[in-house]
């Protein structure tokens, strides 16, 4: 029980400094210095316990359903990890360290109060999926879309205002998920997405979609339910993609 007398973060409450001590003292005596896979979810933890940053074999993080606030830079001492799951917390921003983790695979930020990505996210070479839904953002990474491996976007329930512009052709990338935000229009370049199958932009503030669009061959279904487009706009964007199932 946290005391309603002293700061907690300052450790003037002894037997809740004690508990919380124990708490990770316990969890680390549990952890092999060699395991390749580590699940700390729901564990009530408020910090990443020091010694999993002595795991260098670690190749799976799960730190799910917890109360931490904040990443140390020095996450890129597990530079193994390829799974990173930290569903439901409470971090604002993650380390620029963050995307010295070259071996990324699979990133799950959902649910916690993300203002903004890391610069450099061109780092992630083997960045297969990233989940971003619920989060606080209010742009995505001008390099998101030239990910070479990446295929999927999650990023429902986000006040994101505008997309980044495709650099590049992007041979893997099938499935964009950003439903609930601001967005007010599609990028030109999006034609460049040509393994586009799936495009949910559901309930943003979108009034039209680029010419270019019509480019893309593969995409089966694009969601554009709940954006104030006009009745003429409807039938223009039906047109445009007669290979696609078009939801308006």
């Amino acid at each position: 029980m946290k005391s309603k007398l002293f700061p907690v973060g300052l450790c003037f409450f002894f037997l809740g400094c004690s508990v919380l001590k124990s708490t990770q003292d316990s969890l680390c005596s549990e952890i092999d210095e060699n395991a390749i896979s580590i699940d700390l979810s729901n564990k009530g933890l408020e910090a990443i316990p020091e010694c999993i940053f002595d795991t260098k074999s670690a190749r799976f993080l799960n730190i799910s359903n917890n109360s931490i606030e904040r990443i140390p830079e020095k996450i890129d001492q597990l530079s193994l990890l390829s799974f990173f799951e930290c569903e439901n917390n409470n971090l604002s921003a993650l380390p620029e360290s963050f995307t010295s983790l070259f071996k990324m695979v699979n990133l799950k930020l959902q649910r916690n109060r993300i203002k903004t990505l890391p610069k450099n996210m061109s780092n992630f070479k083997e960045l297969n999926s990233l989940n971003v839904n619920h989060n606080e953002l209010t742009e995505l990474p001008e390099d998101i879309f030239s990910l070479e491996s990446l295929e999927e976007i999650l990023g429902y329930h986000n006040p994101i205002k505008s997309l980044p512009e495709c650099k590049s052709k992007n041979t893997k990338l099938f499935w964009i998920g950003l439903s609930d935000g601001e967005i007010k229009s599609i990028p030109k370049s999006f034609y460049l997405l040509e393994q586009l199958e799936y495009l949910n932009l559901t309930n943003n503030q979108i009034t039209s979609v680029p010419d270019e669009l019509g480019r893309l061959k593969k995409l089966k279904t694009l969601d554009l339910t709940g954006n104030p487009i006009s009745e003429k706009e409807k039938e223009r964007i039906i047109n445009l993609l007669p290979n696609t199932v078009v939801k308006i």
